[in-house]
């Protein structure tokens, strides 16, 4: 018998939470590294969980894709050292990083 509960909160809430903890790190030690190194780090560490099962998203609600979002633009910030105000976009296309939903 199905679930109708069945949804990908609990997990996308979990692997935000991680995601988040790894970008504070880098965050710190970015200024000692190069753009190509944090690039390097920034893709296998987090950038390999949020693409991790991806193909489980197909259908995912609106609000969890917004929360993956904000964790690619975080990360793709940080690895172009610019500020928070800065716009998202511009870094990712920067580091040639597609949308999460896409």
């Amino acid at each position: 018998m199905p679930d109708g509960r069945l949804s990908l909160d609990d997990h996308i809430g979990t692997l935000v939470k991680a995601c988040n903890y790894h970008l504070s790190v880098l965050r710190h030690i970015r200024p000692m590294l190069t753009v190509d190194t944090a690039s390097l780090i920034a893709c296998s560490i987090v950038g390999s969980r949020l693409d991790y099962c991806n193909g489980l998203y197909f259908g995912m609600s609106e609000s969890n894709f917004h929360r993956l979002q904000r964790v690619q633009d975080s990360l793709a910030r940080i690895v172009v050292a610019v500020p928070y105000s800065a716009s998202a976009i511009t870094a990712r296309q920067t580091l040639h990083w597609l949308p999460i939903k896409q």
